[in-house]
């Protein structure tokens, strides 16, 4: 006949695997010099755990001078009061126990911290006798070595602080840039040339009102005297518009939202970053544009590392003035400059700091364009640069932080190919790109800590979307994987922006 097995013993022996589990995870951080340190006995606690009850003992030899071991008991029975439980390195009748602890509520679970053996051959471990009735039992597990150390908040600090400035001003950068290319030459959505575009209905019309203001113009300037006033200039009646180039709008409006989930190296970390952003620009030229910026960002990243959790969060408010040039018919180059207001809000444990920044942005891209039927070709080569000055703090500890200074940077160069599709109201462009992308910061943490570092980072972007430019505004829709092949993160982001003429 089948038995079916107890639940509460079922609960212990799934408890007791998750503490093995965890013990297991705690030894694999031991660096291979400080695990040769220590005796054979000691490293074997590592994978070890023990069930025990009240009145009983449990002798492990084998142990050298020099061990650190840490002690971790969960009470899972349900007598009030709790036994006491006891460890102690065995070195005779007088050695003292270095952890004594007993009133353990139900499932609570309470550790030595790490302790230095100094002559003791054993581990002894013992718990008293209880009176009342009921279970009584103790799951034991271990660590032999250091524990790791936990991340403190200036180590979060400095690696959120840059993966979080150089995410804000790479949007900044997209978002001007392809406002710019867009009212040039159509590259930020990607389209057919401005020659093109008159051909549509809404740039008829544009270039129609565009010529009549000029031909009122030229016949002003023609009249120099009154005989001459009487001669009426006619305009030629077969004027080509499609090859006549107006300046286009004078105005322009751009709208760019942008969300990215970040998922950090081995699971130690991961995010979410929300931007929007908006833009209006005044085309002095036909190759010449100013334009002024503003944008909110917010940033939230949880942290597990070491056992310590730990959250990174911040916002902020963006403004600043842009330009574009079009160097030539294949070639626009834009760039902006921005002043970020920013809050944040750091924990790592129990311990909880906020602290208010001021930063400066500097962003340039050059983009060139060339076709080939209804196909289009884009490289490009774009930088941002960042400045941040983050004020003194003391956090929940009474730690005081000093004042610090964070610089971070981002170079990226790529193509984009798109294919033009024409539909009644306009033009449909999917399209595909590549980037090489080379991050660097003057802040970051040691290789294997589990928190990003931007210092010196190559990696891979790649990103496929779709533009539409139509009647009276135009449309870009994009996903993208960034971080691919950094070893610090990869995230997975959309966006969407629309640009109004008028």
């Amino acid at each position: 006949m089948l038995r079916t097995q107890d639940p509460r013993s079922a609960g212990i022996l799934a408890k007791a695997a998750l503490l093995a589990l965890s013990a297991t995870a705690l030894a694999t951080s031991l660096a291979p010099d400080e695990a040769a340190a220590f005796s054979a006995a000691c490293i074997a606690l590592n994978s070890r755990t023990d069930t025990i009850p009240h009145r009983s003992k449990i002798n492990i030899s084998g142990f050298e001078p020099g061990d650190v071991i840490t002690v971790m008991a969960q009470y899972t029975g349900t007598s009030t009061p709790s036994p006491s439980i006891q460890a102690r390195f065995n070195t005779g009748s007088g050695s003292t126990p270095f952890f004594d602890e007993d009133n353990f509520a139900f499932n609570e679970s309470r550790t030595s911290g790490p302790q230095t053996n100094t002559s003791g051959a054993s581990l002894l471990i013992n718990t008293s006798r209880i009176k009342s009735g009921g279970t009584t039992t103790f799951l034991l597990s271990y660590q032999c070595g250091t524990p790791a150390e936990p991340t403190s908040l200036d180590d979060q600090q400095d690696s959120f602080t840059p993966l979080g400035m150089n995410q804000t001003a790479q949007g900044l950068s997209d978002g001007v840039s392809g406002n710019v290319n867009g009212r040039f030459n159509g590259g930020g959505v990607m389209t057919l040339s401005p020659t093109s575009f008159y051909v549509q209905s809404s740039g008829m019309q544009q270039w129609l009102s565009d010529r009549r203001r000029d031909i009122a113009r030229e016949q002003r300037d023609l009249v120099m005297n009154a005989d001459e006033a009487r001669t009426v200039i006619t305009p030629a009646a077969d004027t080509d518009p499609v090859t006549v180039r107006g300046i286009g709008p004078l105005f322009n409006f751009w709208l760019r939202g942008e969300v990215n989930y970040f998922d950090g190296d081995g699971s130690s970390f991961d995010g979410l970053t929300a931007d929007i952003m908006a833009g209006a620009d005044y085309k002095i030229t036909d190759s010449f544009l100013i334009g002024v910026l503003g944008g909110y960002n917010n940033a939230d990243f949880d942290i597990s590392l070491a056992g310590v959790s730990g959250d990174f969060n911040a916002e902020g408010f963006s403004v600043g003035p842009y330009i574009g040039v079009q160097i030539s018919e294949h070639l626009v180059f834009d760039a902006l400059f921005a002043y970020t207001r920013s809050d944040y809000d750091n924990r790592s444990g129990v311990t909880t700091g906020d602290f208010d920044a001021d930063r400066y942005t500097f962003a340039a891209n050059l983009t060139g364009k060339w076709e080939h039927g209804n196909y289009i070709f884009e490289p490009s080569v774009g930088f941002t640069y960042a400045t941040e000055k983050q004020e003194s703090y003391v956090d929940s500890a009474a730690t005081a932080h000093s004042s610090t200074t964070i610089e971070a940077g981002r170079l990226t160069a790529g193509p984009r190919v798109g294919r033009t599709i024409h539909v009644d109201r306009g033009t449909l462009t999917p399209w595909f790109a590549g980037y090489f992308v080379y991050d660097f910061s003057n802040r970051g943490n040691a290789p294997g800590s589990g928190l990003p570092d931007l210092g010196d980072v190559a990696s891979a972007r790649v990103s496929t979307g779709i533009d539409a430019a139509l009647q009276g505004f135009n449309l870009a829709i994009e996903s993208n994987i960034t971080g691919l092949g950094s070893g610090e993160y990869v995230s997975y982001g959309g966006s969407a922006r629309i640009d109004v003429p008028f």
